[in-house]
This record gives C-alpha cells, sequence and structure tokens, in this order.
C-alpha cells in the first residue's frame, strides 16, 4: 500500500539525491589523495591489516581496510571501487541524522538542524574517500540513533 507523500518527504528526496550525485561524482573524479594511496599500497593490496605484518601507522582503518582488501581482489583496483564503502555509510549517517533529528521537539529548527549536518563540506568529502573517516561518522551517527532509541523505548530493535 502506497501512502501520499508530504512535501516534506518530497524535499528530503531531493535533498538525498542531490547530496548522493555530489558525493558520487567526486568518488568518481576526485584523484586520490596521498592517505588513500598510502592505505592502498600498505593494506590493501597487500592485505596485511591485521598481525606482526601489517605496517603500524595511523591510515590503518580496520573495516576500511579489510572492506577495500574486499574490493581489491572481487573487483579490481579502481579507487572508486574502495570508495564504496564510504559511499553506502553516507546513507546511514543522512538517514540517522533525519531519524535523530525528528526526535527533537524544536519545530522548523530541526530542518535546519539537518541541512546544516548534511551538508559540513570536510564531513560530506569524507564520504568520498577510502580513508575510513565516512565510515566511522556514518556508523557512529547510526548508534547514536539506536542508542537514544533504546532509552526512548527501552527495547533493543
Amino acid at each position: 500500500m502506497l501512502r501520499k507523500l508530504s512535501t516534506k518527504n518530497i524535499l528530503i528526496g531531493a535533498f538525498f539525491i542531490f547530496l548522493l550525485t555530489y558525493i558520487l561524482l567526486r568518488a568518481w573524479f576526485v584523484a586520490p589523495i596521498h592517505d588513500e594511496v598510502a592505505t592502498f599500497f600498505h593494506y590493501i593490496e597487500t592485505g596485511k591489516i591485521w598481525g606482526d605484518e601489517a605496517l603500524k601507522d595511523a591510515n590503518n582503518h580496520l573495516l576500511n581496510s579489510w572492506l577495500g582488501n574486499f574490493f581489491y581482489r572481487n573487483f579490481g583496483e579502481h579507487f572508486f571501487l574502495f570508495r564504496l564503502p564510504s559511499l553506502l555509510a553516507f546513507v546511514a549517517y543522512f538517514f540517522a541524522t533525519k531519524a535523530i533529528i525528528e526526535k527533537f521537539n524544536i519545530g522548523n529548527w530541526k530542518y535546519l538542524g539537518f541541512v546544516a549536518l548534511n551538508t559540513i563540506p570536510w564531513i560530506t568529502d569524507y564520504f568520498s574517500y577510502t580513508r575510513g573517516y565516512g565510515l566511522g561518522i556514518g556508523l557512529f551517527m547510526s548508534a547514536l540513533y539506536f542508542l537514544l532509541s533504546f532509552i526512548e523505548d527501552k527495547k533493543v530493535g
């Protein structure tokens, strides 16, 4: 059963499509930065992510390196492929911020807060790189939403 779309939901959907398109274009066209190349050569390509053989370095964001190695082994070595996990984390971030903001009872100010959280330039840039920060931010915001829901409902799920 389809429900009637409100103007608010149409605007949020359009905003999501706009931001996702921007991040996808950045992920495709922006040349790899130094940290991404270092992560590729030290962890993604070699697969030496954990243990004594792994280089002890701050570039090794474990989940990012494991996912990058998975994409490298299965799909090839285009940097856009390594950026896909961060792009997917943007989807989690966007909808988690939407859900968190809707919990606040502050009138229309919550929409300004929602737009502000989703248009911080250096935050949105993290979702178009394979550095691990996009994954961390997206999953952290999702965890905050689930924590707030648990505090509210006292239910896990």
